[in-house]
């Protein structure tokens, strides 16, 4: 194999050359920086979906905080009613993601009800309710209002 930089000819495992240093990019260090890169990618595709409510939440956040400083809201363009419907359907979104953690929360603590015949179980369900239940409600009512919005503006 031979380097793009310098032409210097280098073994096929390389991972840089041996004349100038440069990263090589083919053999067995590309195949193997190619899988970790998927698996790489894998994981930040999975923690984007469980993070998507706080940027949800966020981008809302600073959509009402511009039209708040400006006193008024900017339809132009050609479709006027899709800048709304994406703003509007943000908020509705905020609104069922605190919703659904609420719910996890309140179950949460309606599970400790037991805690006087279980202590385990009832610790376990208020602990699932919170952690578990209600981030996944929050996340699963974000991408499917999202969907929504995003369905009614195509």
């Amino acid at each position: 194999m031979f380097c793009s930089s310098c032409g210097t000819q280098v073994p096929d495992d390389s991972v840089r050359c041996t004349n100038c240093g440069a990263a090589m990019r083919g053999g067995a260090a590309a195949a193997a920086s190619s899988a970790g890169g998927a698996i790489k990618g894998f994981f930040i595709l999975v923690a984007s979906y469980f993070t998507m409510p706080i940027r949800t939440l966020v981008l809302t956040r600073n959509q009402l905080r511009e039209i708040g400083s400006k006193g008024t809201f900017e339809i132009g363009g050609e479709l006027p009613h899709l800048n709304w419907l994406r703003v509007a359907g943000g908020v509705i979104a905020c609104i069922a993601i605190i919703c659904a953690l609420l719910f996890g929360i309140f179950a949460g603590i309606s599970a400790l009800d037991e805690f006087s015949y279980d202590k385990g179980s009832a610790l376990m369900k208020f602990v699932g309710y919170i952690v578990i239940v209600g981030p996944l409600f929050a996340v699963f009512a974000n991408w499917f209002v999202m969907y929504l919005v995003e369905l009614i503006s195509l």
